[in-house]
């Protein structure tokens, strides 16, 4: 229908302004402003008026709830218990979205930060996994998954550290940089080097020497 038209148009026109305030924040180091969040979030939330069940619409939904945005105040916040459920509904909806999972990974490393992830460690481990799993193939998956890996690097199991091996080592095939701009942030350049695509790496060679 039209509707379900726009609505796609919609979630794809959210996906593609995170994308450019990322690289804007990444470049400036600046947090965005509270009140482009919350324009993209009632976006979001417009589109899923026509589609509630919808994985793409949820999961864009979760991105946008755990983007760090700048408060009036001068606080950094985000929703992060919000984007965890509308994770969990986004994972139900479309099982096999990498980029549901994905988005699960983040809010549950955030949550397992403070100690309030449900099921812990394991629940951390399975959104990693099935993340590195279903978006082997998907650059912006792969980034989130090797940093929260090496973010968690000492705690994950040994499944969950082939999972993050294996993405670090498909997303050095395409994005060798990123990946080791990604360890050095973690300081676990030393994992990332293990890996057989990097091993040739000049960061990499200096570390064996």
């Amino acid at each position: 229908s039209v509707a379900h038209a726009v609505a796609d148009e919609t979630v794809a026109d959210i996906n593609g302004k995170l994308f450019e305030l990322g690289r804007e924040q990444t470049a400036s180091g600046r947090v965005i402003e509270d009140s482009v969040v919350k324009q993209l979030e009632a976006d979001a939330r417009a589109a899923l008026k026509w589609a509630p069940q919808n994985g793409q619409y949820l999961e864009a939904l979760a991105r946008v709830q755990y983007w760090p945005r700048m408060t009036s105040a001068g606080v950094v916040v985000s929703d992060i218990d919000g984007a965890y459920q509308t994770a969990r509904f986004a994972v139900v909806a479309q099982p096999s979205s990498a980029y549901a999972w994905g988005s699960l990974a983040v809010a549950s490393d955030r949550l397992m930060a403070e100690s309030r992830l449900p099921g812990g460690q394991v629940a951390l481990e399975q959104a990693i996994s099935r993340a590195a799993t279903l978006g082997a193939y998907e650059p912006y998956v792969l980034r989130g998954v090797i940093d929260i890996g090496l973010a968690n690097w000492i705690t994950l199991s040994a499944d969950a550290k082939r999972s993050v091996m294996q993405s670090v080592n498909h997303l050095a095939l395409r994005q060798a940089d990123d990946v080791i701009a990604l360890a050095k942030n973690r300081g676990r350049l030393g994992v990332v080097c293990a890996g057989k695509r990097l091993a040739g790496r000049k960061e990499c060679t200096i570390l064996s020497m």
